[in-house]
């Protein structure tokens, strides 16, 4: 049996594609400390509003949504932003408000894209958050930093699951692993055992060979036997991570999992309860899962989504694509309680979007700076145009240590 270099590239949607070569230079990890960075994709555009409730605009959040607004006596979870603002965790994100009090999570709030106000499609915003620009090129912002600072791993970057797309790794698309349908690529993997050892492409040979030596029957994997993992894709998906993660021979540092249906043009109440109870139980196996592992301390959970949603319901009771939202990052080594304010709800520009006050740009320095430990203020030269490279956009109020 063969398989030819084209033929074995066009499978990547299968799953697979790369093992990257040794790198000199900085470095996503010190040699006793390996770092692993998870972003969530919420496709679709998350609605911010009825994921973190300003309760002080409560009353305006009724007469706008009608037809759309949580019951109030769910609300069992609150904090306090840097503001004073009293903000309620959706009550269905119960174990999300529980790492928060365990000072494990950050609630993100007002964050969007501050340049980009001419377009709200998915397509172009989806880009904007994964290539780190409105400026769209052919870089995903990890492959960006990968290749700018010459990183020092060996292995695959990243690992994109529950999509066909490299995203945020694009750019590196031989030295990352794709897995949309586990068992497609547990197809292809049987294939690449079959081949014969001495395949004519030396490169393809260290490839095949780390597909498939991969382990993913989950049949070892004693530290996880704990972990509750529902039947939901996302669910499958993050399990799917850990029993990478867990095996020894490699370090993957980089995973991007995405998870959808949050466009939620009609019927936000009943749609929305159901994906935030999605999030919360995927995202609690993701955590218990690094922390069965021992790498809690040394991983950092990041969602993200292309844009918020419009404050008020629209005629199906749901509501259209608007700018600001809220996000999430998680981790067992933050020291923050909370980042941003919550924007005025009833102030909205022309377009009758809320405002953005927190740009994601200064969220990925941050996580540059602070976690993967990317020095860049003192890097030179910067990268022109691929804004969240500028120490600029570093500001010591969104620190994560």
């Amino acid at each position: 049996m063969s398989i030819s270099r084209r033929d074995f590239l066009q499978l990547s949607s299968a799953g697979l594609i790369t093992l990257a070569c040794p790198f000199t230079g900085m470095s996503f990890s010190k040699p006793s400390q390996k770092k692993y960075l998870f972003l969530i994709e919420l496709s679709g555009g998350n609605d911010g509003i009825n994921t973190l409730i300003p309760l002080s605009q409560f009353n305006e959040i009724k007469k706008m949504r009608p037809n759309s607004f949580l019951n109030e006596t769910l609300f069992k979870n609150t904090f306090y932003s840097n503001s004073g603002q009293e903000i309620a965790f959706n009550p269905y994100l119960s174990d999300l408000a529980s790492l928060h009090s365990q000072g494990n999570l950050i609630p993100i709030l007002g964050i969007g894209v501050k340049d980009s106000q001419s377009s709200l499609s998915h397509f172009h915003q989806i880009k904007t958050w994964e290539k780190g620009s409105s400026v769209h090129s052919h870089q995903g912002w990890i492959s960006e930093v990968h290749n700018h600072f010459q990183l020092n791993h060996t292995g695959p970057l990243g690992t994109v699951l529950g999509s066909n797309e490299h995203g945020v790794l694009s750019g590196q698309e031989n030295k990352s692993l794709v897995i949309n349908q586990l068992q497609s690529f547990l197809k292809f993997q049987k294939q690449i055992k079959e081949l014969p050892p001495q395949h004519m492409d030396p490169k393809l040979r260290e490839l095949n060979k780390f597909i498939a030596d991969l382990d993913l029957s989950f049949d070892s994997l004693s530290d996880l036997n704990k972990v509750e993992f529902n039947d939901t894709k996302f669910s499958q998906d993050i399990k799917t991570a850990l029993s990478l993660i867990s095996n020894k021979e490699t370090h993957i540092p980089v995973f991007k999992i995405k998870t959808g249906g949050f466009d939620t043009h009609k019927e936000l109440l009943t749609r929305h309860q159901g994906l935030m109870t999605n999030l919360n139980d995927g995202l609690k196996s993701l955590v218990d899962g690094l922390k069965a592992l021992g790498i809690f301390e040394d991983s950092l959970i990041m969602t993200y989504s292309e844009f918020g949603r419009r404050a008020y319901e629209n005629n199906s009771n749901g509501n259209d694509h608007g700018t600001s939202g809220v996000q999430f990052l998680i981790g067992g080594s933050l020291s923050k309680k909370v980042f941003g304010h919550y924007p005025d709800i009833t102030k909205w520009d022309k377009r009758k979007n809320i405002e953005t006050n927190l740009d994601f740009r200064k969220i990925y320095a941050s996580i540059l700076n602070d976690f993967l430990e990317v020095d860049l203020m003192t890097s030179t030269p910067l990268i022109a145009d691929r804004y969240h490279l500028l120490k600029e956009y570093y500001d010591n109020t969104y620190s994560l240590t």
